[in-house]
């Protein structure tokens, strides 16, 4: 059956092959959020820098924390099966 070639990229059918360094993108989401939730909470912009970095650090533990957590829950279950 002839099919013919397609000329653009379609996100759900062809993903971006990021497979070996999918966890890295997770460094500019969070930047971007944190820098876009306190533009909104902050009094002025002058704030906004070392708010900004204060909750990309505490969201960075936090999955980092989470994380491990999972990590070691996983590994107490296979010791106990």
């Amino acid at each position: 059956m002839f099919t013919t070639p397609i000329l653009a990229w379609t996100p759900f059918v062809n993903p971006l092959p990021v497979w070996d360094y999918w966890m890295l993108l997770l460094l500019p989401m969070v930047g971007l959020f944190s820098i876009a939730y306190k533009s909104i909470k902050c009094g002025t912009m002058e704030e906004v820098p070392r708010q900004a970095l204060h909750i990309f650090v505490l969201c960075l533990l936090g999955m980092a924390a989470a994380a491990g957590l999972l990590w070691g829950l996983v590994r107490v279950r296979e010791w106990m099966v």
